[in-house]
Protein backbone atom coordinates (compact mmCIF):
# COMPACT_ATOMS: atom_id res chain seq x y z
CA UNK A 1 0.00 0.00 0.00
CA UNK A 2 1.55 3.21 -1.49
CA UNK A 3 2.60 5.50 1.63
CA UNK A 4 1.55 9.47 1.44
CA UNK A 5 4.62 12.21 1.62
CA UNK A 6 2.29 15.04 3.48
CA UNK A 7 2.71 18.52 3.41
CA UNK A 8 4.47 19.29 7.07
CA UNK A 9 2.94 21.51 9.91
CA UNK A 10 5.62 23.81 10.41
CA UNK A 11 4.26 26.12 12.96
CA UNK A 12 0.65 27.01 14.88
CA UNK A 13 0.31 29.82 12.12
CA UNK A 14 1.26 27.88 8.90
CA UNK A 15 -1.29 26.94 6.36
CA UNK A 16 0.72 26.23 3.07
CA UNK A 17 4.30 25.53 2.35
CA UNK A 18 6.50 25.55 -0.61
CA UNK A 19 8.09 23.08 -2.01
CA UNK A 20 11.95 23.92 -2.64
CA UNK A 21 13.55 20.59 -4.17
CA UNK A 22 13.09 16.82 -4.63
CA UNK A 23 15.94 15.21 -2.94
CA UNK A 24 14.68 11.97 -5.04
CA UNK A 25 12.86 11.40 -8.24
CA UNK A 26 10.29 9.16 -9.31
CA UNK A 27 11.16 5.87 -9.62
CA UNK A 28 13.95 6.29 -7.40
CA UNK A 29 14.67 3.65 -4.19
CA UNK A 30 14.15 5.37 -0.85
CA UNK A 31 15.13 4.29 2.44
CA UNK A 32 13.08 5.44 5.53
CA UNK A 33 14.66 8.30 7.52
CA UNK A 34 16.50 9.24 4.50
CA UNK A 35 16.06 13.07 3.07
CA UNK A 36 13.48 13.20 0.60
CA UNK A 37 12.64 16.85 -0.37
CA UNK A 38 12.73 20.16 1.20
CA UNK A 39 10.01 22.72 2.15
CA UNK A 40 9.63 26.08 3.23
CA UNK A 41 7.50 27.86 5.68
CA UNK A 42 7.06 31.64 6.21
CA UNK A 43 9.86 31.17 8.77
CA UNK A 44 12.40 27.86 7.78
CA UNK A 45 13.48 26.11 5.66
CA UNK A 46 12.71 21.91 6.38
CA UNK A 47 14.15 18.78 4.93
CA UNK A 48 11.28 16.06 4.67
CA UNK A 49 12.60 12.63 5.29
CA UNK A 50 11.28 9.38 3.74
CA UNK A 51 8.62 7.82 5.81
CA UNK A 52 8.78 4.55 4.73
CA UNK A 53 11.28 2.60 2.70
CA UNK A 54 10.50 1.80 -1.11
CA UNK A 55 10.32 4.08 -4.74
CA UNK A 56 9.24 7.25 -4.81
CA UNK A 57 6.13 6.22 -7.22
CA UNK A 58 5.36 9.64 -8.25
CA UNK A 59 5.48 14.10 -7.41
CA UNK A 60 2.39 15.67 -6.74
CA UNK A 61 3.99 18.98 -6.17
CA UNK A 62 6.90 20.28 -7.82
CA UNK A 63 9.65 22.29 -7.07
CA UNK A 64 8.45 25.79 -6.84
CA UNK A 65 4.55 24.36 -5.70
CA UNK A 66 2.74 25.16 -3.09
CA UNK A 67 0.33 23.20 -0.80
CA UNK A 68 -1.49 22.98 2.01
CA UNK A 69 -0.44 21.57 5.27
CA UNK A 70 -1.37 17.90 5.09
CA UNK A 71 -1.74 17.73 1.18
CA UNK A 72 0.00 14.77 -0.44
CA UNK A 73 2.93 15.97 -2.37
CA UNK A 74 3.62 12.40 -3.37
CA UNK A 75 3.74 8.79 -2.58
CA UNK A 76 5.77 5.89 -1.58
CA UNK A 77 5.36 2.24 -2.19
CA UNK A 78 6.66 -0.79 -3.87
CA UNK A 79 8.20 -0.60 -7.47
CA UNK A 80 6.04 -1.12 -10.14
CA UNK A 81 3.07 -0.10 -8.12
CA UNK A 82 0.38 2.15 -9.56
CA UNK A 83 0.51 5.30 -8.02
CA UNK A 84 -2.53 7.87 -6.02
CA UNK A 85 -3.79 9.99 -8.11
CA UNK A 86 -3.41 14.05 -7.03
CA UNK A 87 -5.81 14.65 -3.79
CA UNK A 88 -8.05 17.59 -5.19
CA UNK A 89 -7.15 20.72 -3.25
CA UNK A 90 -9.76 22.76 -1.54
CA UNK A 91 -10.81 25.84 -3.37
CA UNK A 92 -8.71 28.07 -1.68
CA UNK A 93 -5.61 25.81 -1.27
CA UNK A 94 -2.91 27.52 -3.61
CA UNK A 95 -2.13 24.77 -6.40
CA UNK A 96 -0.14 22.38 -6.47
CA UNK A 97 1.69 21.64 -9.68
CA UNK A 98 0.64 18.88 -11.65
CA UNK A 99 1.08 15.49 -10.69
CA UNK A 100 4.50 13.99 -12.39
CA UNK A 101 5.06 10.18 -12.78
CA UNK A 102 8.47 7.77 -13.85
CA UNK A 103 8.91 8.25 -16.03
CA UNK A 104 7.89 12.16 -16.61
CA UNK A 105 5.66 12.69 -19.89
CA UNK A 106 7.15 14.92 -22.88
CA UNK A 107 6.50 18.20 -22.52
CA UNK A 108 4.41 19.91 -24.81
CA UNK A 109 5.85 23.14 -26.52
CA UNK A 110 4.34 25.76 -25.66
CA UNK A 111 3.19 28.32 -28.72
CA UNK A 112 4.41 32.16 -28.74
CA UNK A 113 2.54 34.81 -26.75
CA UNK A 114 -0.68 33.45 -25.25
CA UNK A 115 -0.21 30.48 -22.96
CA UNK A 116 -1.60 27.15 -24.95
CA UNK A 117 -4.60 24.89 -23.08
CA UNK A 118 -1.64 22.34 -21.79
CA UNK A 119 0.76 25.55 -19.79
CA UNK A 120 -3.11 27.03 -18.68
CA UNK A 121 -2.31 26.31 -15.62
CA UNK A 122 -2.00 29.29 -12.49
CA UNK A 123 -2.33 28.94 -8.66
CA UNK A 124 -5.14 30.52 -7.02
CA UNK A 125 -2.83 32.50 -4.80
CA UNK A 126 -1.31 33.60 -8.17
CA UNK A 127 -4.99 34.15 -10.03
CA UNK A 128 -5.49 36.09 -7.29
CA UNK A 129 -2.85 38.42 -7.11
CA UNK A 130 -3.08 38.88 -10.98
CA UNK A 131 -6.60 39.73 -10.30
CA UNK A 132 -6.20 42.27 -7.65
CA UNK A 133 -3.32 44.18 -9.93
CA UNK A 134 -5.32 43.71 -13.06
CA UNK A 135 -3.46 41.42 -15.04
CA UNK A 136 -4.50 38.29 -17.31
CA UNK A 137 -3.47 35.57 -16.43
CA UNK A 138 -2.95 34.32 -19.90
CA UNK A 139 -1.16 37.18 -20.80
CA UNK A 140 1.96 36.14 -18.13
CA UNK A 141 4.76 34.08 -19.03
CA UNK A 142 4.81 30.98 -16.75
CA UNK A 143 8.55 29.73 -15.21
CA UNK A 144 6.22 26.83 -12.81
CA UNK A 145 6.45 23.02 -13.86
CA UNK A 146 5.32 22.72 -17.50
CA UNK A 147 5.19 26.27 -17.77
CA UNK A 148 2.52 27.32 -15.18
CA UNK A 149 2.58 30.50 -13.49
CA UNK A 150 3.26 31.37 -10.34
CA UNK A 151 2.58 34.08 -7.82
CA UNK A 152 6.72 35.02 -8.38
CA UNK A 153 5.93 35.30 -12.25
CA UNK A 154 2.50 37.58 -11.12
CA UNK A 155 4.67 39.79 -8.74
CA UNK A 156 7.33 39.99 -11.76
CA UNK A 157 4.80 41.48 -14.08
CA UNK A 158 3.22 43.82 -11.20
CA UNK A 159 6.98 45.20 -10.50
CA UNK A 160 7.99 45.35 -14.45
CA UNK A 161 4.55 47.34 -15.03
CA UNK A 162 5.57 49.72 -11.97
CA UNK A 163 8.91 50.13 -13.43
CA UNK A 164 7.73 51.45 -17.09
CA UNK A 165 7.34 55.05 -17.34
CA UNK A 166 4.37 56.83 -16.77
CA UNK A 167 4.80 57.97 -20.71
CA UNK A 168 4.57 54.69 -22.12
CA UNK A 169 7.87 55.55 -23.73
CA UNK A 170 10.34 52.76 -24.29
CA UNK A 171 13.11 54.36 -22.24
CA UNK A 172 13.43 53.75 -18.84
CA UNK A 173 15.90 53.83 -15.73
CA UNK A 174 17.61 50.43 -16.28
CA UNK A 175 16.70 47.61 -13.38
CA UNK A 176 20.01 46.02 -11.90
CA UNK A 177 17.85 43.17 -10.59
CA UNK A 178 14.47 42.40 -10.15
CA UNK A 179 13.43 39.88 -6.55
CA UNK A 180 10.18 38.95 -6.30
CA UNK A 181 9.35 38.47 -2.61
CA UNK A 182 9.83 34.69 -1.56
CA UNK A 183 8.53 32.80 1.36
CA UNK A 184 10.09 34.13 3.92
CA UNK A 185 10.73 37.47 3.05
CA UNK A 186 7.28 38.03 1.66
CA UNK A 187 6.24 37.16 5.66
CA UNK A 188 8.10 39.52 7.15
CA UNK A 189 7.20 41.98 4.61
CA UNK A 190 3.44 40.97 5.57
CA UNK A 191 3.87 40.77 9.48
CA UNK A 192 5.84 44.11 9.56
CA UNK A 193 2.97 45.58 7.72
CA UNK A 194 0.23 44.17 10.02
CA UNK A 195 2.20 44.82 13.13
CA UNK A 196 2.47 48.03 11.70
CA UNK A 197 -0.82 48.99 10.58
CA UNK A 198 -2.50 47.21 13.43
CA UNK A 199 -0.37 48.08 16.30
CA UNK A 200 0.07 51.41 18.05
CA UNK A 201 3.49 51.80 18.57
CA UNK A 202 5.04 53.87 21.07
CA UNK A 203 8.89 53.73 21.76
CA UNK A 204 10.78 55.04 24.51
CA UNK A 205 14.35 55.40 24.76
CA UNK A 206 17.08 55.71 27.48
CA UNK A 207 21.00 55.74 28.20
CA UNK A 208 22.83 53.37 30.61
CA UNK A 209 26.41 53.20 31.37
CA UNK A 210 27.83 49.52 30.78
CA UNK A 211 31.30 50.79 32.14
CA UNK A 212 30.65 48.47 34.99
CA UNK A 213 28.84 45.71 32.54
CA UNK A 214 32.19 45.86 30.42
CA UNK A 215 34.63 45.04 33.55
CA UNK A 216 32.27 42.40 34.47
CA UNK A 217 31.63 40.44 31.42
CA UNK A 218 35.48 40.46 31.15
CA UNK A 219 35.50 38.93 34.30
CA UNK A 220 32.98 36.50 33.85
CA UNK A 221 33.63 35.71 29.94
CA UNK A 222 30.33 36.87 28.83
CA UNK A 223 28.96 39.45 26.26
CA UNK A 224 27.10 42.66 26.53
CA UNK A 225 24.01 40.56 24.57
CA UNK A 226 24.11 37.95 27.84
CA UNK A 227 24.04 40.68 30.37
CA UNK A 228 21.12 42.53 28.04
CA UNK A 229 18.89 39.63 27.77
CA UNK A 230 19.39 38.78 31.66
CA UNK A 231 18.57 42.16 32.58
CA UNK A 232 15.46 42.14 30.17
CA UNK A 233 14.31 38.46 31.74
CA UNK A 234 14.41 40.30 34.91
CA UNK A 235 12.64 42.98 34.41
CA UNK A 236 10.16 41.20 32.29
CA UNK A 237 9.20 39.47 35.87
CA UNK A 238 8.99 42.58 37.72
CA UNK A 239 6.88 44.29 34.55
CA UNK A 240 4.48 41.33 33.78
CA UNK A 241 2.85 44.01 31.34
CA UNK A 242 5.76 43.91 28.55
CA UNK A 243 5.65 40.21 29.05
CA UNK A 244 2.19 40.20 27.00
CA UNK A 245 -0.09 40.68 24.25
CA UNK A 246 -3.12 41.82 23.04
CA UNK A 247 -5.73 38.38 21.59
CA UNK A 248 -8.92 39.84 20.16
CA UNK A 249 -10.60 42.05 22.72
CA UNK A 250 -8.12 40.23 25.63
CA UNK A 251 -4.92 41.16 27.26
CA UNK A 252 -2.84 37.51 27.69
CA UNK A 253 0.22 38.09 29.89
CA UNK A 254 2.29 35.06 29.61
CA UNK A 255 3.24 33.04 32.14
CA UNK A 256 6.93 31.90 30.97
CA UNK A 257 9.46 34.37 29.69
CA UNK A 258 11.06 33.30 26.46
CA UNK A 259 13.30 36.14 24.83
CA UNK A 260 13.66 36.25 21.24
CA UNK A 261 16.78 36.99 19.84
CA UNK A 262 16.36 38.66 16.22
CA UNK A 263 19.32 37.46 13.83
CA UNK A 264 19.87 38.98 9.99
CA UNK A 265 20.37 36.30 7.89
CA UNK A 266 20.73 36.90 3.89
CA UNK A 267 17.19 36.04 3.50
CA UNK A 268 16.26 38.32 6.30
CA UNK A 269 15.68 37.83 9.98
CA UNK A 270 14.69 35.12 12.12
CA UNK A 271 14.15 35.29 15.78
CA UNK A 272 15.01 31.92 17.65
CA UNK A 273 13.87 31.77 21.53
CA UNK A 274 16.03 31.34 24.71
CA UNK A 275 13.11 29.76 26.63
CA UNK A 276 12.26 30.64 30.19
CA UNK A 277 15.31 33.04 30.25
CA UNK A 278 14.67 33.92 33.68
CA UNK A 279 15.18 30.77 35.30
CA UNK A 280 18.66 30.59 33.97
CA UNK A 281 21.71 31.35 35.14
CA UNK A 282 24.18 33.73 33.36
CA UNK A 283 26.56 30.95 32.03
CA UNK A 284 23.58 29.32 30.56
CA UNK A 285 21.68 32.06 28.95
CA UNK A 286 25.53 32.66 27.30
CA UNK A 287 25.90 29.06 26.17
CA UNK A 288 21.84 28.98 24.55
CA UNK A 289 22.47 31.87 23.21
CA UNK A 290 25.72 31.06 21.13
CA UNK A 291 23.93 27.92 20.55
CA UNK A 292 21.10 29.22 18.71
CA UNK A 293 22.85 31.88 17.21
CA UNK A 294 25.38 29.37 15.72
CA UNK A 295 22.01 27.26 14.27
CA UNK A 296 20.78 30.27 13.03
CA UNK A 297 23.80 31.68 10.83
CA UNK A 298 23.89 27.55 9.69
CA UNK A 299 20.58 27.18 8.48
CA UNK A 300 20.11 24.38 11.14
CA UNK A 301 17.42 26.30 13.28
CA UNK A 302 14.52 23.78 14.14
CA UNK A 303 11.21 24.43 14.62
CA UNK A 304 10.75 24.90 18.04
CA UNK A 305 14.01 26.95 18.16
CA UNK A 306 11.47 29.68 16.80
CA UNK A 307 8.46 29.56 18.48
CA UNK A 308 6.27 30.57 21.64
CA UNK A 309 8.65 33.56 21.69
CA UNK A 310 7.08 36.52 24.58
CA UNK A 311 9.40 38.87 24.31
CA UNK A 312 11.96 39.93 21.06
CA UNK A 313 15.52 42.04 21.39
CA UNK A 314 17.15 43.27 18.23
CA UNK A 315 20.28 44.61 18.08
CA UNK A 316 21.52 46.93 15.68
CA UNK A 317 24.84 48.05 17.79
CA UNK A 318 27.19 46.28 15.29
CA UNK A 319 26.47 48.67 12.91
CA UNK A 320 26.74 51.82 14.58
CA UNK A 321 23.24 52.58 14.87
CA UNK A 322 22.40 54.41 18.19
CA UNK A 323 18.70 54.65 18.66
CA UNK A 324 15.89 53.38 16.38
CA UNK A 325 11.94 52.22 16.38
CA UNK A 326 11.99 48.11 16.43
CA UNK A 327 8.67 47.23 14.98
CA UNK A 328 7.07 44.72 16.91
CA UNK A 329 6.71 40.95 16.38
CA UNK A 330 3.31 40.40 16.67
CA UNK A 331 1.25 39.48 18.70
CA UNK A 332 4.33 40.17 21.52
CA UNK A 333 3.69 43.69 22.85
CA UNK A 334 6.88 44.53 23.65
CA UNK A 335 10.54 44.72 21.67
CA UNK A 336 13.73 45.99 22.78
CA UNK A 337 15.98 47.66 20.27
CA UNK A 338 19.88 47.64 21.53
CA UNK A 339 22.29 50.32 19.74
CA UNK A 340 26.12 51.10 20.09
CA UNK A 341 27.92 50.69 23.23
CA UNK A 342 30.70 52.80 22.42
CA UNK A 343 33.07 55.13 24.91
CA UNK A 344 31.12 58.89 24.97
CA UNK A 345 31.55 61.89 26.78
CA UNK A 346 28.97 62.47 29.66
CA UNK A 347 28.36 64.98 32.95
CA UNK A 348 28.48 63.04 36.02
CA UNK A 349 28.48 65.76 39.38
CA UNK A 350 29.45 68.51 37.18
CA UNK A 351 32.43 67.16 35.48
CA UNK A 352 33.08 65.14 32.06
CA UNK A 353 34.14 61.91 32.22
CA UNK A 354 34.55 59.44 29.15
CA UNK A 355 31.98 55.99 29.87
CA UNK A 356 31.24 53.10 28.25
CA UNK A 357 27.92 54.19 27.10
CA UNK A 358 24.69 52.13 25.44
CA UNK A 359 21.79 53.08 23.61
CA UNK A 360 18.59 51.36 24.37
CA UNK A 361 15.17 51.81 22.58
CA UNK A 362 11.53 49.97 23.75
CA UNK A 363 8.73 49.64 21.56
CA UNK A 364 5.46 48.86 22.87
CA UNK A 365 2.09 48.05 22.32
CA UNK A 366 0.14 51.08 23.74
CA UNK A 367 -3.29 49.28 23.66
CA UNK A 368 -1.93 46.59 26.29
CA UNK A 369 0.76 49.12 28.16
CA UNK A 370 0.66 52.90 28.79
CA UNK A 371 4.15 55.06 28.39
CA UNK A 372 4.74 55.17 32.53
CA UNK A 373 5.07 51.37 33.13
CA UNK A 374 7.12 50.79 30.10
CA UNK A 375 9.36 53.95 30.56
CA UNK A 376 9.42 51.76 34.80
CA UNK A 377 10.36 48.48 32.80
CA UNK A 378 13.28 50.28 30.51
CA UNK A 379 14.34 52.00 33.81
CA UNK A 380 15.19 48.57 35.31
CA UNK A 381 16.90 46.99 32.31
CA UNK A 382 19.41 49.83 32.47
CA UNK A 383 19.58 50.00 36.50
CA UNK A 384 20.50 46.05 36.38
CA UNK A 385 23.04 46.75 33.34
CA UNK A 386 24.89 49.62 35.66
CA UNK A 387 24.99 47.28 38.54
CA UNK A 388 25.98 43.93 36.68
CA UNK A 389 26.24 42.05 40.31
CA UNK A 390 22.73 41.70 40.70
CA UNK A 391 22.14 39.49 37.61
CA UNK A 392 24.82 37.06 38.93
CA UNK A 393 22.22 36.53 41.93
Amino acid sequence: MAIKVGMPNLGHTMEEGTVVSWLKQPGEAVTRGEPLAEVESDKVVFTIEAPASGTLLNVLVAAEGVAKVGQALGYIGAAGEAAPEAERPAPSAMAAAAPIAAPAPTPVAPSAGRITAERARISPLARRLAQEHGLDPEQLTGTGPRGSVTQENVLAAVAARAAAPANGSASRLPVAERRPLRAIRRTIAQRMTQSWQQAPHVTEMIEADMSAADTFRKAHNLSFTDLIIAAAARALVAHPQLNAALVDDTIETYGVVNIGLAVALEGGLVTPVLREANKRSLAELSEARRVLTDKATRGQLALDDLADGTFTISNLGAEGIRYFTPILNPPQAAILGVGAIAPRAVVINGGLHIRTMLDLSLSFDHRVVDGLPAARFLGQIKALLEDPDQLAT
